[in-house]
């Protein structure tokens, strides 16, 4: 019989070091050591906060607390998540879906980056879409959220409803999240090699579907958090290896990140920042 293949943090090690190698080691440190967290002002708010800026809208929240009352004055997240929906580049006029919404950062950094304009915030779980409501509710202004709609449609048969009804998508996928995995150890007892391989299928049913109902002359962005090239470069390459027609990969240099063959990727042992990876695609 053949010996079984190696399961838990033993198998999470392995495959990880395989990726990474020397750097493997401090990038490790990296996603166990305290996140570092911005605040993305709320432009609804006519509260003033404080404190040493990032980019323009964004601080950096070293003693931050959670704000308290409706609209509420900033929203604590990962500056790459801000980089994130800011790649998608949308106006106001722009009919705006962010695909795998929850719990709602993204599409707050959406729309605060516009002020106004069509979004769509989608998420499947209930439990999460709850969340998402809840969040649209306290940062955005009842009446400035008529065209906001949130919804629960699984997204990987979205092409199958509605083609080409989107200027800009966002595509956070559901990842491995290598982060929350070794900040909760008990969740990795079980984890095996396939995990990453698994969930690159969604991914890829996720972006396909994705590239089929943004319209001509729109912008999509695919990201994750994780940091698995299986999840990352290899769901993009896969796309164009279909060579669907007039789709186009876009190289932009973002204010964090190093690049890789299809995109961008922010690790923390480099910035702090991330892990997010961010990948470019337009339709022509």
């Amino acid at each position: 019989m053949g010996q079984k293949k190696p399961k838990g943090l033993e198998a999470f090690e392995s495959f990880y070091k395989e990726i990474y190698g020397d750097r493997w080691e401090a990038l490790r440190g990296a996603l166990c050591a305290k996140k570092k967290i911005s605040a993305l002002l709320n432009p609804y708010s006519k509260e003033k906060t404080s404190g040493d800026i990032l980019w323009d809208g964004v601080l950096e929240a070293v003693s931050f607390e959670r704000p308290s009352g409706t609209p509420s004055n900033y929203y604590l997240l990962d500056a790459a998540s801000i980089l994130c929906a800011r790649a998608l580049k949308a106006g106001p006029e722009h009919k705006v879906l962010d695909m795998c919404a929850a719990p709602g950062g993204k599409s707050l950094a959406i729309q605060f980056n516009r002020i106004e304009g069509e979004l769509v915030s989608n998420e499947l779980s209930r439990d999460r879409r709850t969340r998402l409501r809840r969040v649209l509710d306290e940062y955005i202004p009842k009446e400035l959220q008529e065209n906001i709609r949130v919804t629960g449609f699984d997204a990987t048969t979205w092409c199958l409803h509605e083609k080409e009804a989107f200027d800009r998508i966002l595509l956070d996928a559901p990842c491995s999240s290598e982060r929350h995995l070794l900040e909760t150890p008990e969740k990795l007892v079980d984890w095996k090699g396939g995990r990453s391989k698994r969930l690159s299928k969604l991914q890829y049913s996720l972006l396909a579907s994705a590239s089929q109902v943004l319209r001509p002359g729109g912008r999509l962005v695919y990201s994750t958090c994780s940091i698995s090239p299986l999840e990352n470069d290899k769901v993009v390459e896969r796309l164009f290896k279909k060579k669907p027609e007039g789709l186009k990969l876009v190289k932009e240099k973002l204010l964090l990140g190093e690049e890789t063959e299809y995109g961008t990727l922010i690790l923390p042992d480099q910035s702090g920042w991330g892990p997010l990876y961010i990948s470019i695609i337009e339709k022509h």
